[in-house]
């Protein structure tokens, strides 16, 4: 039987090579053959291949190793079907999840995954546009989870300056990632922001409530009567707290609009400011200015000042929300209204009455604790429609 040479049967070319997976490459098209396709054409059984068939065996096999945890050969299957087929949706999407599951600590390819989402939307025709978006936005949220959760038990574990560090330039790097998908896109990717929010809130938080403050706790404890090692432990947990107040801060830019997250985010923010505010041991002013190597700084004025922040953003945005939830019944709305802007009124007063008119000072912060009062009732009511104030 005489043999022919092997030529690439989609460009002709005869620089046909064989590559160590077993498969021979088109060095030219980057089409590749199996030993067997590589047979049948060089004796001349078969003249054709049904590519089809191919890609069809090529997603069959990479189903199975996504399905078995071998992400790796999954992403190689993938990079076969796009080297035959480049606009095949199914491919690129499922190459990006198998590209982002092999992500660590070491190695962060949630950007290759995303360029991957990136050509599934591109290539997906009008009608399906939107359902090959949401699922590659699935995809993109469970990769991002994944990746946070990783970093935020490392935080929990450690809580020091390095892992404060990983967790930070991770959020900036995420941040970036999402930019530059949707410059592509040229669409806000609001809900995948949100999720990422979400996730870094809940490992910041549990960092703290699982590990920083009983910690912090027990340290406390065990110093007992020594205020000089009471304050040392006191200083390295406002440090710790710092660093969660940090993260979050961070993830606020990714917020946007979205006012039930920010008052989450807030709300977290202005409970840390003030654990740390409450928990100062007495006399540690006096500490910082007998030992001031120990103290960069007192901070009790700038965190007395980031607790009156937040008091009152998550007063605003408590305010929004109930305005939101009535803005079908344009009584109530007025009503509530009102409330509001009272208390922006109260507030101005506030700040602008001398510290020596104590009687005048007393009366305007009663009406403001009214006022907060109302808002509170009025945010804890707002599913039903149209609160009364």
């Amino acid at each position: 039987m005489s043999m022919r040479p092997l030529k690439c049967e989609m460009c002709g070319s005869s620089d046909v090579v064989k590559q160590a997976d077993g498969f021979y490459e088109c060095q030219h098209c980057k089409t590749k053959y199996s030993i067997e396709a590589a047979r049948q054409i060089m004796f001349g059984n078969v003249l054709t291949i049904d590519l089809a068939d191919r890609v069809e065996d090529y997603l069959s096999l990479a189903s199975q190793a996504m399905n078995d945890g071998f992400y790796a050969e999954a992403e190689q299957y993938y990079n076969r079907v796009v080297e035959i087929y480049p606009d095949n949706i199914e491919a690129w999407a499922m190459k990006g999840l198998a590209v982002g599951l092999q992500s660590n600590m070491l190695n962060n390819r949630l950007s290759e995954a995303a360029l991957s989402f990136y050509r599934a939307i591109e290539y997906a025709d009008l009608d399906q546009k939107e359902l090959v978006l949401q699922t590659c936005l699935e995809h993109m949220k469970t990769l991002s989870t994944q990746v946070i959760s990783a970093y935020g038990q490392q935080f929990g574990e450690n809580t020091d300056a390095l892992s404060y560090d990983s967790f930070s330039k991770l959020v900036d790097y995420m941040i970036g990632v999402y930019q530059g998908l949707e410059n592509r896109l040229q669409k806000k990717l609001v809900d995948l922001h949100v999720a990422t929010c979400h996730e870094v809130q809940r490992a910041v938080k549990e960092a703290w409530q699982t590990a920083i403050k009983p910690t912090y706790l027990e340290r406390r404890k065990l110093a007992f009567r020594d205020s000089l090692a009471i304050n040392r432990v006191y200083l390295e947990y406002v440090v710790k707290v710092d660093y969660c107040v940090g993260l979050l801060e961070k993830v606020l830019l990714l917020v946007g609009d979205n006012l039930e997250t920010s008052l989450e985010i807030n709300e977290l923010l202005l409970h840390l400011h003030e654990s740390a505010e409450m928990e100062a041991p007495v006399g540690s002013s006096l500490y910082s200015r007998l030992i001031p190597q120990l103290f960069e700084k007192d901070d009790s004025q700038r965190r007395r000042s980031e607790i009156s922040l937040y008091q009152k953003e998550v007063k605003r945005l408590k305010s929004l929300l109930v305005l939101e939830s009535l803005a079908n019944d344009a009584y109530a709305y007025h009503e509530f209204e009102e409330v509001v802007k009272q208390r922006e009124q109260v507030l101005e007063d506030i700040s602008n009455t001398s510290m020596l008119n104590v009687n005048r000072k007393d009366k305007l912060e009663t009406e403001r604790l009214r006022l907060d009062i109302l808002i509170d009732q009025a945010f804890r009511n707002r599913p039903k429609q149209g609160v009364a104030v």
